[in-house]
């Protein structure tokens, strides 16, 4: 006697967007676009627009560096809003979720790699040599400092990573199961 399978469905569930979730991409290209133009062509080596009337070329500049990093937060928001969709879209067909200890530890863990990421400058900061500040009164102050490396930076920004991951996964614990059709 042999039993039938029941047939594989290998296609990628999709969830069909929210219209809020529609403009999410947008706002975060123009909020990124305005924000960033400026240090992104300063960072590209660009000349300073030190009169706009006189160097509109300079102005032209920074918009196009405006535009591109509005066009790359665009596609890189669509892209993890549709990595976010799949990927909740198969969790919530998975049968096996941590149990409620286990959620919580999580929950916990990811709220003090958040907290830890925030830590990470501090404690750099805090230990360099090259780094303090002098206060005259209430009028007049200096600080000196050095910036982050970019080992620093790299590892605060794993570690905010790594935090969200192990919270966003103790949460989807904490849920109960959807029923099943």
């Amino acid at each position: 006697m042999t039993q039938q399978m029941p047939p594989l469905n290998y296609a990628t569930p999709m969830l069909k967007p929210r219209s809020s979730q529609r403009y999410l991409p947008l706002a975060a290209a123009i909020a990124v676009g305005v924000l960033g133009a400026n240090t992104f062509a300063d960072a590209a080596g660009f000349a300073a627009v030190v009169d706009a009337e006189r160097e509109p070329g300079h102005v032209f500049v920074r918009v196009v560096c405006g535009v591109i990093l509005a066009f790359l937060a665009a596609v890189i928001v669509s892209a993890t809003m549709r990595s976010v969709a799949i990927v909740g879209a198969i969790l919530a067909q998975t049968r096996g979720r941590p149990v409620t200890a286990v959620a919580i530890t999580l929950i916990t863990s990811g709220a003090l790699c958040l907290l830890g990421a925030a830590a990470i400058p501090l404690c750099y900061v805090r230990n360099s040599p090259a780094s303090f500040s002098l206060s005259a009164g209430s009028a007049s102050s200096v600080t000196i400092g050095t910036p982050l490396p970019i080992l620093c930076i790299v590892a605060t920004i794993i570690t905010i990573a790594v935090g969200m991951a192990l919270a966003a996964i103790g949460i989807w614990g904490s849920l109960p199961e959807a029923p099943r059709a």
